[in-house]
């Protein structure tokens, strides 16, 4: 019961527009808290992860109604050009990314150029990776703090992990 009150209130701060650091256990419904913003708000949400392995399972377990894409490192040429196109024209709402991908520069230039409403949210998830394995782990996570300094005008949750003992 306090979880759920947890994750109501955490979901009414986000759709207030507040930008926060949200703490929860394996298991604990942390997806919840960037799909139901992705489905109420009119513009792109950003899930920031740093496996494309975990991507491609948080892309698989989207609700129906709300589409999603990776874009990786690994993706062809033409695969990379289809997903701008989608992009473009809206048909994705919630879009996986690297750090490494969301802090590059050609990123945030296609990102600008989204008709609006744009980015509307975004999300670092498995944010935990810092504090568990140091900046070492993924050296660009600690670069994440200047998103808020970019162009693109939204708001964004930290989502950790915890493991209960």
């Amino acid at each position: 019961m306090k979880l759920r009150l947890l994750k109501d209130n955490v979901l009414f701060l986000v759709c207030d527009g507040e930008s926060l650091l949200l703490v929860l256990p394996t298991g604990g419904g942390k997806s919840l808290c960037y799909q139901l913003p992705a489905f109420l708000f009119p513009g792109l949400t950003i899930v920031i992860s740093p496996l494309i392995a975990l991507m491609q399972d948080q892309l698989t377990k989207l609700p129906p109604i709300l589409t999603g894409a990776v874009w990786n490192s690994a993706m062809e040429k033409q695969e990379v050009l289809e997903l701008m196109d989608h992009l473009r024209k809206g048909l994705i709402k919630v879009l996986f990314v690297s750090p490494e991908k969301l802090l590059s520069p050609g990123f945030w230039r296609f990102m600008l150029t989204l008709p609006s409403p744009g980015v509307s949210f975004a999300c670092v998830d498995e944010a935990h990776c810092i504090s568990e394995w140091s900046h070492n782990f993924r050296p660009m996570y600690m670069r994440l703090r200047w998103v808020h300094l970019t162009p693109l005008v939204f708001f964004c949750v930290s989502v950790f992990s915890m493991s209960l003992f």
